[in-house]
């Protein structure tokens, strides 16, 4: 998968005020549209469902072999740590860190010195756990601030720096999260741009495989 900071930036651009707080509206051509939780549960298919309950999430991290065998048991572990772990480890556990680093580095989109949710490394121990939590969620509400941004004031924070330093400057922001559903998901909503940012290779599910 190929991510179009272009596209999304120039989406970003035609954002509207919606509503709905929990969604996105993008002004194209003469329509308003939507972009929120149930458009990313459609192009992803990732789990969406309830967090565990207590006992069930003690369970879930009670292991703590992998941060005992690769990340010298700290209590923290930032990203860029968890990428190393992952390069490093016995091809026995390269599945499981990867499975991590693929939340970490894909889903959360991390930076390499944002620490790292602890738990996963326990929940991996038993891939059905793993698989059954709400990544899509934890990725939504990871993505949605990021992409929610207020682009006349990102605009005007740049004519700022600007004004105090003469010298051209670039205009830069991050987005978090698993940002590249927006994009897959204007595939899908703007008909147009297939043919010049995508080739859609017909009715698949999850949506993001077309």
């Amino acid at each position: 998968m190929q991510a179009s900071g272009v596209l999304i930036h120039q989406l970003l651009l035609r954002k509207v005020k919606s509503k709905n707080p929990a969604e996105l509206q993008f002004f194209i051509g003469d329509s308003n549209l939507r972009f929120g939780l149930g458009e990313f549960a459609l192009i992803t298919t990732l789990n969406f469902g309830k967090e565990p309950d207590v006992g069930k999430y003690k369970s879930m991290t009670c292991s703590m072999r992998l941060r005992e065998t690769y990340l010298n048991n700290k209590a923290n572990v930032r990203s860029g740590e968890l990428e190393a772990a992952f390069l490093n480890c016995e091809e026995e556990d390269k599945w499981k860190l990867g499975l991590c680093y693929l939340v970490d580095g894909l889903l959360m989109a991390h930076e390499s010195s944002t620490k790292i949710l602890m738990d996963m490394l326990s929940f991996v121990e038993n891939e059905e756990d793993f698989f059954n939590y709400s990544w899509g969620r934890r990725s939504y509400e990871r993505m949605f601030p990021s992409l929610n941004k207020d682009m006349m004031h990102q605009r005007e924070n740049y004519l700022q720096k600007m004004k105090k330093n003469k010298k051209a400057k670039e205009a830069q922001y991050t987005v978090y999260g698993f940002s590249i559903a927006l994009q897959y998901w204007a595939y899908e909503a703007i008909p147009k741009l297939t043919g010049v940012f995508s080739e859609k290779l017909g009715i698949k599910f999850p949506r993001m495989l077309s």
